[in-house]
């Protein structure tokens, strides 16, 4: 059947077969890169999210801190309510990121381990607003360091806890331990 063909013929033939093969292969693969694409871009988009509230929880436990810090610090009512604002303020914001990444990990296609992360984050959380409510509330002594000692400074915390509170005897006894 070739055989009756001539040369010239024979090799558009060829050229034609290959040419055709490159165009399937060109195509298949062209459709293999697009779900590729598509698979990491979903990818990506979810990983993007889960990281922008987890940055979002990281600034407001960081700034949190550093608000709770300077409150039992302050040496008047007026700098104190100003911490204590900023800290509901950074709670809030804690939370407007926790209810999304709630119901982001709610789906069912969330792996089992980013699962217990984040339980084991609202765990620790947990424990910390217990912490920080409890040091809020026996923040009428405030304990800083001076050069070479702790200084102490009483102050009236009303938007705390009503009165003045007074640290726990174990808390001093530990924060003058330190001290020497």
């Amino acid at each position: 059947m070739f055989g009756q063909l001539t040369v010239a013929t024979r090799l558009a033939l060829g050229f034609g077969l290959i040419l055709s093969l490159m165009i399937v292969v060109s195509l298949i693969g062209n459709n293999r890169v697009g779900f590729i694409d598509r698979t990491l871009t979903e990818v990506g988009e979810g990983a993007s999210a889960k990281q922008r509230f987890a940055i979002n929880f990281r600034g407001s436990v960081h700034d949190r801190a550093i608000a709770i810090r300077d409150a039992v610090l302050v040496e008047n009512n007026r700098d104190l309510q100003t911490h204590l604002t900023e800290i509901d303020r950074l709670k809030a914001f804690y939370r407007e990121s926790a209810g999304p990444m709630d119901r982001m990990m709610s789906q069912p296609d969330v792996e089992a381990r980013e699962t217990r992360l984040l339980d084991a984050i609202k765990d620790i959380q947990q424990r910390t607003l217990r912490l920080t409510d409890e040091l809020l509330r026996n923040a009428g002594v405030a304990i800083f360091r001076a050069p070479g000692r702790f200084c102490w400074k009483k102050f009236l915390a009303p938007t705390v806890s009503g009165s003045s509170a007074s640290m726990p005897l174990s808390i001093i006894r530990k924060a003058q331990s330190l001290a020497t």
